[in-house]
């Protein structure tokens, strides 16, 4: 008897950890066909990109220019007037400028975050069975979650639920700050833009509340040219 027991404890195992594999590799996949929708491949080719960071929130607006050259990984902001530079690969210079590298990374998330769902190795991802609820409005869509670890980075421990429709592409998204079950911020993901071989979403908002979070001034620079490719008008 116990024999018996003991195989159908390990069969049940066994299939356990069939199902969590396989719903490991479903989030996987839907994360590189959402990075391979905005231009993920094509990032290679990118040398530098700028762009304008833009937030209305209840008691001011907030604008932040950024020029990142991605293949030496140094940026370069405007920031009430003055001229900031600094190499994200060098410790000292990143210490030096902590404050502006966050505010770096922050802008540079809600612009390019399909792509770290590639990038970002430490990040887990879920993919929640069948179709949920849109948090805003009618509609349903897949949901993939993305949580951090409780350590490292400027916010650690944050978890978003990305809502992704038919074409891969993210419509709404969920923040939820140190992976808290009440959500910090939703959002819309709107204005997808072609800028160069990258399609960018340069709008996102709140309903009902006076946040709004938008891009303006956004180019990209390809490798062995000069020139700034403009964002293009949808």
């Amino acid at each position: 008897m116990r024999s018996c027991l003991a195989r159908v404890w390990c069969l049940v195992l066994a299939l356990t950890v069939c199902a969590v594999g396989a719903r490991a590799d479903a989030a996987h996949e839907l994360a590189e066909r959402v990075a391979a929708a905005y231009g993920l491949e094509a990032f290679s080719h990118v040398e530098a990109i700028r762009y304008t960071f833009n937030v209305t929130l209840p008691n001011k607006t907030i604008s932040r220019n950024w020029v990142w050259s991605v293949k030496e990984n140094s940026v370069t902001a405007m920031q009430q007037g003055t001229l900031h530079a600094y190499k994200r690969n060098a410790p000292d210079a990143v210490a030096a400028n902590k404050d502006l590298d966050g505010q770096f990374v922050n802008d540079q998330y809600w612009l390019l975050f399909p792509f770290h769902l590639i990038w970002d190795k430490e990040a887990t991802l879920t993919l929640a069975d069948g179709e949920q609820p849109l948090p805003i409005g009618p509609g349903t869509a897949r949901k993939l979650t993305v949580s951090y670890p409780a350590e490292g980075g400027y916010t650690p421990g944050d978890a978003y639920d990305l809502y992704v429709d038919s074409q891969n592409h993210l419509v709404q998204w969920v923040y939820r700050k140190g992976n808290s079950p009440t959500p910090t911020r939703i959002t819309t993901w709107a204005q997808p833009t072609t800028v160069g071989p990258l399609q960018l979403c340069l709008d996102h908002r709140t309903p009902d509340s006076p946040f709004h979070l938008w891009f303006s001034d956004v180019g990209v620079r390809l490798t062995g040219t000069s020139v700034w490719i403009e964002s293009q008008a949808p």
